[in-house]
């Protein structure tokens, strides 16, 4: 029961910052900025402004942040519970060192990415490769080579495990 009280303001943190996220970056038509002319001369343009863009990489980050900080919760749960066999402990802590190290480098290789003249860019790190979701002005064959160079030199991976995805 306490461990139930102690995780409901979490949850209901959780569940609000969910619920803006759906109103305001899911759905941005529902509450766009508007100004309209309510002339009936035909010389008048209507002029509309949003203020509400969709942002894919800025989302991205969000749930990535989101997920990331639940899962290094459980696992500093895991580590300092006593109640847990010594060997699950060590092996939550070996796996929040290598979360953290993964964090750290797909970090790197984003800012990398961003110094090489892309606008924005994802960089997402599993045991299969990296995949890198990109946002270019242009043409995207002159990004590969330096988005491949810098992906590889943050992640410590060769160019064959790195695919890059235009957005």
């Amino acid at each position: 029961m306490e461990r139930i009280k102690k995780a409901l303001p979490v949850v209901v943190i959780i569940v609000l910052l969910g619920l803006v996220i759906r109103l305001y970056i899911w759905e941005p038509n529902l509450y766009d900025d508007q100004i309209h002319s309510n002339f009936q001369n035909d010389n008048v343009e209507v002029v509309t402004i949003n203020t509400m863009q969709y942002d894919f990489f800025a989302e991205y980050r969000l749930q990535r942040e989101i997920s990331r900080s639940k899962e290094i919760d459980l696992l500093k749960e895991m580590i300092n519970n006593e109640n847990y066999d010594g060997e699950v402990r060590k092996s939550a802590q070996l796996d929040l060192l290598s979360l953290i190290k993964k964090m750290e480098k797909e970090f790197d290789a984003e800012n990398l990415i961003r110094a090489k003249g892309v606008k924005d860019s994802i960089v997402m790190i599993s045991d299969g490769g990296v995949n890198v979701i990109i946002n270019v002005d242009g043409p995207i064959e002159q990004y590969i080579p330096k988005i491949g160079d810098a992906t590889a030199r943050a992640t410590g991976r060769r160019m064959e495990e790195i695919t890059i995805i235009p957005y």
